[in-house]
């Protein structure tokens, strides 16, 4: 009756409310609060364009990049009262600010390219695959991000038990209902 749709309604209502005290310290955690709701397209523009200048609770001014969008620091001040429940004035400035996201994650991958090209395992790959290149590299061990996993079928683990084939299954057997002595 009407209970499942009182309790539907509010779980509804509960994962769309504001985080009241929810702890922004750094642009890493703007764009956690943007993915955790799916806010994508400004949690990318946060990555690629927000140089921050200053971050404090519920102030953050940004030097932004060439080809941020106009519009980006009033969208990205809305969604955060939106998201957090405070208000929060974003503000954009011409003072320097640190690397994004997006140039600190460029930077990581060249030092792990550069590293792989190092390494003489990888020089003679290279050397006997005419036209082979480098398109990405992955520390060993990397564990695979979230959103991979959703789409991944779950892994089949064997079954060590014996005798756990079901007798018609074994076209070995000539008689599957003959006993083994």
């Amino acid at each position: 009756g009407g209970g499942a749709t009182a309790v539907a309604t509010a779980e509804a209502a509960s994962t769309q409310a504001p985080r009241l005290g929810v702890g922004i310290e750094t642009v890493e955690d703007i764009t956690t609060l943007l993915a955790g709701q799916r806010n994508l397209k400004l949690q990318k523009e946060v990555e690629d364009f927000v140089s921050v200048v200053s971050l404090r609770p519920g102030v953050l001014e940004f030097n932004p990049l060439p080809g941020a969008p106009a519009d980006l620091a009033g969208r990205l001040g809305q969604a955060l009262t939106a998201l957090t429940g405070q208000r929060w004035a974003v503000a954009v400035t011409e003072s320097a600010g640190e690397e994004t996201i997006r140039a600190r994650n460029d930077a990581t991958n060249q030092a792990l390219l550069d590293a792989a090209l190092a390494h003489p395992m990888v020089l003679s790959a290279l050397d006997a695959f005419e036209g082979a290149e480098i398109l990405e590299v992955r520390p060993l061990g990397a564990a695979s991000s979230p959103a991979q996993d959703e789409f991944l079928a779950p892994m089949v683990e064997r079954d060590e038990i014996e005798g756990d084939l079901v007798v018609s299954d074994d076209e070995w057997d000539d008689d599957p209902w003959k006993e083994n002595i």
